[in-house]
């Protein structure tokens, strides 16, 4: 995990834990292309928390990065705030067509007008949208807060299947259209 993010909430909540299931490191310069991707080669995976707004930071991490998962809120202004990054990701594919993005609804509430519209609102924006969504939910904050995974912290709760499934199909969404590139 990569915080990314001068907020450094991935680094907090790593200090709470008396040991971390995965590494944690910070690179919160502009121009970290290069070390995210010298970085990524000692691993499978590298999930990168980056800050919420288009800059040369936001930029070098899209540069460097294989999926975009966009996270969006049900409500106008995160809606309106995602447009600047579908922008930036778009100019960045011009350069480097195989760069993914995708948004994920997070934070949606059950049953409520925006819970339901976010997803075509975002859809306008020209990019796909995750089937899977995950709704706002106190057992994340407590997990954060507790230092701990939603699994360890609430294993057989809604947030935990909700998370798994997000998780499954950004794996499948990557797989599908890397597939496509090269076949």
């Amino acid at each position: 995990m990569v915080d990314a993010d001068v907020q450094g909430s991935c680094n907090e909540w790593a200090a709470l834990r008396d040991s971390v299931p995965f590494g944690v490191v910070s690179l919160t310069r502009p121009n970290i292309r290069k070390e995210l991707t010298d970085f990524s080669r000692n691993y499978d995976l590298v999930v990168i928390d980056a800050p919420p707004r288009s800059d040369a930071l936001n930029r070098s991490i899209v540069a460097a990065s294989d999926l975009v998962a966009i996270p969006v809120e049900p409500s106008g202004l995160s809606d309106w705030a995602s447009a600047a990054t579908v922008t930036q990701i778009s100019e960045i594919q011009e350069i480097r067509e195989d760069i993914q993005a995708v948004f994920v609804i997070n934070r949606r509430i059950s049953g409520t007008v925006l819970g339901s519209d976010i997803r075509e609102h975002v859809e306008s924006h020209g990019l796909d949208v995750l089937g899977a969504s995950i709704c706002n939910r106190v057992v994340f904050a407590e997990s954060l807060t507790m230092g701990k995974t939603v699994y360890e912290w609430k294993p057989n709760s809604e947030a935990n299947k909700e998370l798994t499934v997000v998780i499954k199909e950004l794996e499948e969404y990557h797989g599908k259209k890397t597939n496509k590139k090269t076949s």
